[in-house]
């Protein structure tokens, strides 16, 4: 039953209790909704299936640099580019949303480039899934993480592991090379040179 109270030249509307109580569920579920999202410590954008933001969570609006709220409403391809991990922008038909929404597949652990609202550019991983309704595709959401920090490790671990390597490899070089001489009998003649042989190489190998 609805009650229709008029109120000078207006209509005031009173909900029924199974409305009100409707009204109060909703708002309890996007209330937990945003509390959800809030907590995530990932940058989270839902997507419908035209690509058009739905929801951005927090740390997503952080990450790119973006104010609440901003871009929800607009394309997800429109607002800021991607590039692949060698710098190249994606063309719609190549980025992990158009593979979740047309294709209807995962997106697992991809790293991209995305370029936030100033022009500066973040490497981040990836992971996206397709919104499947009733056997449609009826949107997208895309999980991503900053991996500044963890590409600068891997630098400086490799660059680390490259020179140790170096290093190493400078004396045993020079010891072999006189293993080498002795064997040739260049310092005279030598007794258990297979035996020399065999360990020289194989602390080479060690090293290598």
């Amino acid at each position: 039953m609805v009650v229709i109270f008029p109120i000078f030249f207006g209509i005031y509307y009173m909900p029924t209790p199974d409305e009100a109580f409707i009204s109060k569920t909703l708002a309890e579920i996007k209330a937990k909704e945003d509390a959800l999202l809030a907590s995530i410590g990932d940058g989270v954008i839902a997507v419908d299936a035209t690509g058009i933001i739905i929801v951005m969570n927090r740390e997503a609006e952080s990450l790119l640099g973006y104010e609440n709220g901003e871009l929800l409403g607009k394309n997800v391809y429109d607002v800021f580019p991607v590039e692949d991990s060698e710098g190249h922008i994606l063309p719609p038909e190549k980025r992990p949303v158009h593979t979740n929404l047309v294709e209807g597949k995962n997106v697992a652990n991809a790293t991209y480039i995305y370029e936030k609202k100033d022009g500066t550019k973040i490497p981040v991983a990836i992971n996206g899934a397709p919104i499947i309704l009733d056997k449609n595709i009826i949107g997208s959401v895309n999980v991503f993480r900053d991996i500044t920090k963890e590409q600068q490790l891997e630098k400086a671990k490799n660059e680390f592991i490259s020179l140790a390597s170096h290093q190493l490899k400078t004396p045993i070089t020079a010891i072999s090379w006189n293993v080498e001489a002795l064997l040739d009998g260049d310092y005279g003649a030598l007794t258990r040179t297979p035996y020399i042989r065999h360990k020289g190489r194989k602390q080479i190998t060690i090293v290598s």
